[in-house]
C-alpha cells in the first residue's frame, strides 16, 4: 500500500512532538479543521516513508521561502527549465518538476543545483520529503489561515538527462601540488611554513 497524506499539528507544540503520521485523503480535512497541516509524499513509497521503501521518483522538487514572494517568482521565472507545478504556501512557493525517468543515484545532485539557482531550503533534497498538500490551511498563526494553493500545473515532464543537463552543479576543480621533500617534514615545525605556503 502506498502512502501519501500525513498530518503533523501546526501550533501545538505537545501534539508537534509526536510528529507526522499517516492518514487516508478522505480524512485529510477532518485533521486540517483540528489544526493539523496536510502533507505528502511527492514521491511513491511501499511502506514507512523511508529511502529504502522507495518504488517511484514522481517529481525533483523545491520549497522557497527566502526574499519576499516576488522575488521568488522572478528566480522561478528566470530557469530555463520551469516547474511543471508550482504551489503557493504562506511564505513562498514549492515547486515540482514532473520526473519521466528519474533515479536515485542522480537525485541529490538535481536537488543540489535546483536548490543553488533558486536560493531554496538546503534540507529539501531528500527523496523521502514530505511538503504541504494543496487546498489546506497552513494554521501556525490560527487567527490568520493561509489556503495552500496551486498556482500553475502543466503536463510538462522532464528527462532525468535535461535535468542533470541544466541544475547540476560543476565539479569543484582541485590543483594537485606536489611536494618535494621528505613525509618526515610534515612533522617537523621548522618546515611547516614551507609547506603551507604551497
Amino acid at each position: 500500500m502506498i502512502n501519501k497524506f500525513y498530518a503533523l499539528h501546526d501550533y501545538d507544540e505537545s501534539l508537534k512532538k509526536k510528529g507526522a503520521f499517516s492518514v487516508k485523503y478522505e480524512d485529510l480535512e477532518k485533521y486540517n479543521k483540528l489544526g493539523y497541516a496536510i502533507y505528502w509524499t511527492p514521491n511513491d513509497f511501499d511502506g514507512d516513508r523511508k529511502a529504502k521503501n522507495l518504488i517511484k521518483i514522481n517529481f525533483w522538487i523545491a520549497d522557497i521561502d527566502d526574499g519576499s514572494k516576488e522575488e521568488q517568482m522572478q528566480r522561478i521565472k528566470a530557469l530555463a527549465l520551469k516547474p511543471s507545478k508550482i504551489i503557493e504556501t504562506k511564505k513562498g512557493f514549492h515547486c515540482y518538476w514532473t520526473a519521466e525517468d528519474a533515479t536515485i543515484e542522480n537525485y541529490k545532485d538535481i536537488e543540489c543545483g535546483i536548490i543553488e539557482k533558486l536560493k531554496a531550503d538546503k534540507a529539501c533534497k531528500d527523496v523521502c520529503r514530505l511538503l504541504r498538500f494543496p487546498n489546506y490551511y497552513h494554521l501556525k498563526d490560527p487567527d490568520n489561515p493561509f489556503l495552500v494553493r496551486c498556482i500553475y500545473n502543466s503536463d510538462e515532464k522532464y528527462k532525468e538527462s535535461e535535468m542533470l543537463f541544466t541544475f547540476r552543479l560543476p565539479k569543484p576543480v582541485y590543483n594537485v601540488i606536489h611536494y618535494d621533500g621528505d613525509k618526515q617534514d610534515f612533522v617537523d615545525e621548522t618546515k611547516w611554513e614551507q609547506i603551507f605556503k604551497l
